[in-house]
């Protein structure tokens, strides 16, 4: 997975405040961090043991500008509208029980205009990933973020032959 491509893809700044959601062991936390020097990353999971991966991780690179920290699938240990990004990777098909509602929450913690950036799988055959019947199409992610407090900004991109990237502001 080319993390590069999708990290340019973001509009960041160096003193950002953003967060990884569903950050793992720090795939995207790592190089994210060194694009925002100046700001904070915030790694969330719900996963202790990806957590404590993720935190070994941002120790071996010596980054200070890590917070390391559990949520849950309903609340994010986040002040609101304190983010000005949040990189949403992989994650978005796993909310099924209420995208909409997942989203929404995403949005408080995001202050107004601020960027949502969403990296799903496609409906194709690939070598590993998660069952077909819960991949999001570009078209999928780009209805349900139109109807919440998102718009998504310009064309849902490819990457690769198996993911998509779209990027979305919330609203004022």
């Amino acid at each position: 997975l080319p993390s590069d491509e999708i990290l340019d893809r973001l509009p960041l700044s160096p003193s950002q405040e953003v967060a990884d959601i569903g950050c793992g062991p720090g795939y995207f936390t790592i190089p994210l961090a060194e694009r925002v020097p100046g700001g904070t990353v915030y790694a969330l999971d719900t996963e202790e043991a990806m957590l404590e991966r993720c935190r070994e991780r941002v120790e071996e690179a010596g980054l200070s500008n890590v917070e390391v920290v559990r949520s849950t699938e309903d609340s994010l240990p986040l002040a609101p509208a304190s983010m000005d990004g949040m990189l949403l990777a992989f994650v978005l098909h796993e909310a099924a029980e209420d995208r909409a509602a997942f989203l929404e929450l995403l949005a408080r913690h995001t202050r107004p205009g601020g960027w949502l950036a969403i990296v799903e799988w496609r409906r194709v055959e690939s070598p590993y990933g998660p069952p077909q019947e819960i991949r999001l199409e570009p078209d999928d992610v780009r209805a349900l973020l139109s109807s919440t407090s998102w718009t998504p900004e310009g064309a849902s991109e490819p990457i690769g032959e198996w993911f998509h990237f779209t990027l979305a502001r919330r609203n004022p």
